[in-house]
């Protein structure tokens, strides 16, 4: 099937301002913004503001990539080199750029503000390989605002004013603070429209504010049939549903996402797996108190880190090589966080199963 590739191909030899911005445009926006820019500028250095992406091109990814450092997905550096054939994205100005990378503090955030002429697009990025970037999503279930939040919203509120419209948007996490900032900032009323691609919901101290039902009429959630990520939490009910390759989690990856023409292509519904694990895990948390989520999130990746594990692909390897670590933090929890993180475990196992046959038998629609 066509796929984000396919649309630039399609529409890239049109500018903005000859065919309009779309959902999709919006989704390469929350990829470009995963390019690693902290290796030309520093948080504050303004001294690129206003190249194009195509000028900043041979600074952001260096031929050779190598390895394609700071990349969850080498697709992210090709979206960027199609831009030197494919003019579409060429011409956006890179006007801000914003990183903080803070293990100690369980930080990490990065969000670009991109110019059209009098068009701004806010993209925040998602989580990155590591295992502090995973252990702040995993903040969401009993903390708000994360760090990360509180850095999405100081970053909308220093948008400035000389745009006519603002889009913001965001995949997976980036989606989260995407919705979280534009939630609560003081610029709400220049916000034309909020993306969130399969990211997490919002806590319901966010969801109860007069600003979330002030935003809710422009905020988009999108997610494929076989979404978990974006089922999380507090989310948009009347959310968009979108065809997709791949398997159950791997669909969170938006380079699979069904694209015809201008837009994404429609599924019928979640899938009976996406459902049955997205309710399994909500069922889970609803027994627990904020406390009790902190305790085994807390565990779980003080666990992981006693392994030296730092980037996600590692965890596996790490903790075969350092049981005897695993087991000390193991040992120090309560007999009932001890009991809770094994009812967990069944969970995700259990769901997981589940999943994997749906996916043998070709999984249908849960609706």
């Amino acid at each position: 099937m066509t796929n984000l590739f396919d649309y630039l191909k399609w529409r890239g030899d049109l500018a903005f301002s000859q065919a309009p911005l779309t959902s999709v445009d919006l989704l390469i926006f929350s990829e470009i913004v995963h390019a690693p820019l902290e290796r030309l500028l520093k948080d504050g250095d303004e001294s690129y503001k206003g190249k194009t992406l195509l000028q900043l091109l041979p600074e952001v990814y260096p031929m050779p990539v190598k390895g394609k450092e700071y990349n969850l997905l080498s697709s992210r550096s090709d979206i960027f080199y199609m831009m030197k054939e494919y003019r579409r994205f060429a011409d956006v100005k890179l006007m801000k750029f914003s990183s903080h990378f803070e293990p100690e503090h369980t930080k990490q955030f990065a969000a670009a503000e991109f110019a059209i002429g009098k068009t701004a697009i806010i993209a925040f990025r998602g989580t990155d390989a590591t295992v502090t970037g995973w252990r702040e999503d995993f903040l969401m279930s009993f903390e708000s605002p994360i760090p990360a939040q509180t850095d999405a919203l100081s970053f909308m509120d220093n948008i400035p004013d000389c745009y006519d419209e603002v889009y913001v948007c965001g995949h997976s996490k980036g989606g989260n603070l995407a919705m979280y900032a534009s939630a609560l900032t003081k610029k709400q009323d220049m916000i034309k429209a909020v993306f969130s691609f399969d990211g997490p919901g919002l806590d319901q101290s966010v969801l109860d504010t007069d600003g979330w039902k002030n935003i809710l009429s422009r905020a988009h959630l999108i997610v494929p049939e076989s979404s978990i990520i974006g089922l999380l939490m507090g989310y948009i009910k009347n959310h968009r549903t979108i065809e997709s390759d791949s398997m159950s989690i791997m669909q969170h990856n938006p380079f699979y996402w069904h694209v015809f023409g201008n837009d994404f292509i429609d599924a019928q519904g979640s899938t009976l797996s996406s459902k049955v694990t997205d309710n399994a895990i909500h069922t889970f948390l609803e027994k627990c108190t904020r406390e009790q989520r902190k305790t085994i999130v807390d565990a779980i990746f003080d666990m992981i880190e006693a392994t030296g594990a730092v980037k996600t692909k590692d965890i596996v390897s790490c903790a075969a090589k350092h049981p005897a670590q695993i087991k000390a933090v193991y040992n120090k929890l309560s007999p009932q966080d001890k009991d809770a993180i094994k009812e967990l475990g069944k969970i995700l196992f259990k769901a997981y199963g589940f999943s994997l046959k749906m996916i043998l038998g070709k999984e249908k629609s849960a609706e």
